[in-house]
This record gives C-alpha cells, sequence and structure tokens, in this order.
C-alpha cells in the first residue's frame, strides 16, 4: 500500500486521480532509468579529441565504454537483488522490447552479418531494453500507471538537463563538433556530437514533459515557462524542419484535444487534409535552400528497391544499411547512413518478419492516440502518445530509431511503449 500519497485535482476535466506516494520499491531503479534514457547512442559519430572514433582510446569510445559498463552494473545489481526467475518475469512484461531484441538478432544472423561494429550495437541495443524493461517492471509495481508517467516526464527533464550540460562543455572545448555550419542554413544548433534533427526532437520531448508537470503542478509557474522558451528557443536555433513541421503538429493535436467534441472531429479531418499541404510547403522551401529533401525521394526510391529485393528478412540491421548505400547510391552528393524514414529502415534492414511487426506496433500507437483525442482521455496518458507519436511523426522525415544511434528517440519510444504496456502484477 503506497501512503503519503498526495492528490492531483482534475485535469481539464479528466479527473485521473493520481496517487503518488514514497517509493517503496528501492530508488535504484530510477537511477538505472535514467542510465537508460541517458543518449550515448549518438556520441559514435563525433570525436571531440580530433582522434579517429575508431580508436579505442578515442573519448567517445571511452563515453559508450563507461555507458555500456553502467548498464551492465545496473543489471547485475537487479540480477542479484531480485534473482534470475524475478528478472525473467519482469522482463516479460516487456514483450515488445523481447520481441525487437529478437527480431533483430534473427535478422542479423539470417544475413550472415559479420561486421563488429553491428554486433556491438545490437549488444548496446539489448542492454539498454533490457534496463528499461526491468526498471520499468519494478517502478510499475509501486505505482499506478498515471504515476509512472509522471516519472517518466521527469527522467526525460534530468537526462536533457545533463545533455545540455555536456553539450556546452563540448561546445566550449569542440565547436566544430557542436554546431553545424553551412551556406544553406547557417549556424545551426547540433553538429556531429548530436545531430540538429535529433536536438530537436529532443526538445520536443522536453517541451511535453515540462507541459505536463506544469499543468500536475509539479513545478513552479515560473521554471516551467522559462525551461518551455529556453528549450523553444533552442528547437529554433537547430533550424530543423522535420523538427518545426513535428512542433507544429503536436500543437495542432494537443488544441484538438482541448476542443469540445463537437468541433473536435472536423478539426481532425482539417488536420489530415492541411498535413500534407504543408509538408509539401517545408519541402519546397528546404529544396530551395538544400538539396537534402529533394535527395531523399531518390534514397526512398533505393530504399524500395533493396526492400523488394530483399522482403521477407531484409538485408540486416546497422552497417550493412550504410554499406547498402554506399554500394547503390553513387550518384547522391551525399552518402546516407540511413533511409531517413523509419517505416524504410525497418522494412530495409529487418524484411516483412520483422519489420513488419514492428510497423504494425507502430501504426497501433498512431490509432490510440487518435482514439485518446478523439475521445478527450486523460492529459498523461495523451502527452505520452504524443511523445511516441512526435518520435513516429519525425520518423517520416528520419530514421528516429531502430538504428540504435538516435538520442532522445530510440530509448524515449521503447520507454514509453514499455509503460502504456506494462501491467502491475497481482
Amino acid at each position: 500500500m503506497i501512503v503519503g500519497a498526495p492528490y492531483f485535482g482534475d485535469l481539464n476535466n479528466t479527473n485521473p486521480k493520481l496517487y503518488l506516494g514514497q517509493l517503496s520499491s528501492p530508488k535504484i531503479y530510477k537511477l538505472g532509468l535514467l542510465v537508460g534514457l541517458f543518449p550515448i547512442f549518438g556520441l559514435d559519430e563525433s570525436d571531440i579529441t580530433g582522434m579517429n572514433s575508431l580508436d579505442i582510446f578515442s573519448i567517445t569510445n571511452i563515453i559508450r565504454f563507461i555507458w555500456v559498463t553502467l548498464n551492465l552494473l545496473f543489471l547485475n545489481i537487479y540480477l542479484l537483488r531480485l534473482g534470475i526467475k524475478s528478472v525473467i518475469i519482469n522482463l516479460l512484461n516487456s514483450k515488445f522490447n523481447l520481441s525487437f531484441i529478437l527480431i533483430t538478432l534473427i535478422a542479423l544472423g539470417i544475413n550472415k552479418v559479420d561486421d563488429l561494429i553491428s554486433w556491438f550495437r545490437f549488444f548496446e541495443l539489448s542492454l539498454n531494453l533490457l534496463l528499461i524493461g526491468i526498471c520499468i517492471s519494478k517502478i510499475r509495481n509501486t505505482y499506478s500507471k498515471e504515476g509512472v508517467i509522471i516519472i517518466f516526464y521527469e527522467s526525460l527533464r534530468y537526462v536533457f538537463h545533463l545533455l545540455l550540460i555536456i553539450f556546452t562543455i563540448v561546445a566550449a572545448t569542440s565547436p566544430s563538433v557542436a554546431f553545424n555550419v553551412g551556406e544553406d542554413r547557417g549556424i545551426r544548433l547540433g553538429g556531429a556530437f548530436i545531430h540538429p534533427n535529433t536536438f530537436a526532437l529532443g526538445c520536443i520531448s522536453y517541451i511535453i514533459s515540462t507541459f505536463i508537470l506544469l499543468k500536475l503542478k509539479r513545478l513552479k509557474k515560473s521554471i516551467g515557462f522559462i525551461s518551455i522558451f529556453f528549450s523553444i528557443a533552442l528547437l529554433i536555433a537547430t533550424k530543423s524542419s522535420s523538427g518545426s513541421l513535428t512542433f507544429i503538429t503536436i500543437l495542432f493535436i494537443y488544441t484538438i484535444w482541448r476542443l469540445n467534441y463537437k468541433i473536435r472531429i472536423p478539426m481532425a479531418f482539417l488536420f489530415i487534409i492541411l498535413i500534407p499541404i504543408l509538408i509539401n510547403s517545408i519541402s519546397a522551401q528546404s529544396i530551395q535552400f538544400s538539396g537534402t529533401w529533394l535527395d531523399r525521394t531518390i534514397i526512398y526510391k533505393q530504399s524500395i528497391e533493396g526492400i523488394l529485393d530483399n522482403i521477407w528478412f531484409g538485408i540486416g540491421p546497422f552497417k550493412p544499411i550504410k554499406s547498402y548505400f554506399e554500394k547503390n547510391m553513387l550518384f547522391s552528393y551525399w552518402l546516407p547512413a540511413h533511409p531517413h524514414n523509419i517505416f524504410l529502415e525497418l522494412l530495409l534492414s529487418r524484411g516483412l518478419f520483422g519489420g513488419g511487426f514492428i510497423i504494425s506496433v507502430i501504426l497501433a500507437s498512431v490509432f490510440q492516440l487518435i482514439k485518446a483525442v478523439l475521445k478527450k482521455e486523460n492529459l498523461l496518458i495523451v502527452g505520452t502518445l504524443l511523445i511516441i507519436f512526435s518520435i513516429i511523426f519525425h520518423g517520416s522525415f528520419e530514421s528516429s530509431f531502430a538504428n540504435a544511434v538516435k538520442p532522445f528517440c530510440h530509448s524515449i519510444f521503447f520507454l514509453a511503449i514499455t509503460i502504456l504496456h506494462t501491467n502491475k502484477k497481482p
């Protein structure tokens, strides 16, 4: 029984009746959650020392090694505390995470991927998803689903703050890897250390989390408003077209959720009509200043050809994707490391067998959001679905996850999915 639980009152007439009391489970599960969320997955492409990132002594590899060690440390602590049987039971609560690990392993095996980096990334991915699964399952046994979602939002804020601190240090010592400078858009916030588009998606997740915690009165108004305005300024500074489009879409969906039932459905149809027009407008503007949007159509075409040639099990995740484009994109002015579309990424890397299953879960989350908005469900549930949707929507233009190199995408997506589908054990 949870005692000392403050009651959070009516939230826009949704009345979720949330109870958050003292943490009866060890706080080490919350700490493990922060380790699982921290965006180390984006650090292998940068090297703030100027050394080759493949060099075992490079700073980025040292950071990745520390992060992997922490994952292993927490998993071992949980194994010692809980025992093997209890750990397995908790992991089985995260069916989607385990399915994703198994599908990725099959794709690597069937395609006979012998690249060491690909297997190491699979190792990282598996550790990350196992850690998230155990932490959420144990925390869920103490809190209601709404309480777990609040912990999720607070964790997102802590991790984002930590990333900003590290980013500031990197920007001060090696500006060239913290900022992207181009003739088309000038100086952009984000570079080799963390891509501008990925940074933008992190800002959006942070804005959603901060806004909802502000509505719950778990943040002071001054801190909440400053956090939101600051993160919007960071979002603008990334000059990310896909990030801006995602943010506008999220605002529109939230507005529909706020409206009464009679206006909500017509507005939803209007939204469906306007989105393609908005995408076309931003795409045309981006093409005028940069070839990246235009080049995406070439990437998509090449990806579809690869999918049709490897329809059942794909070509394998991680390095095989990059190698595929290196061999088949000789006419492009830049060699992409991924298809810039999460659906194409999943089908090309894991085929219809694995990618189709994961896509079905993604589409189910989208339909769940539509249902939640139209029925005006609890703000906490809608907020979590909005974070999932922002990653999916952004993934239509940029591979948001599944390649295990995108911070603020991969871990957040799987954590949010796990939260919504993890039940309290009797």
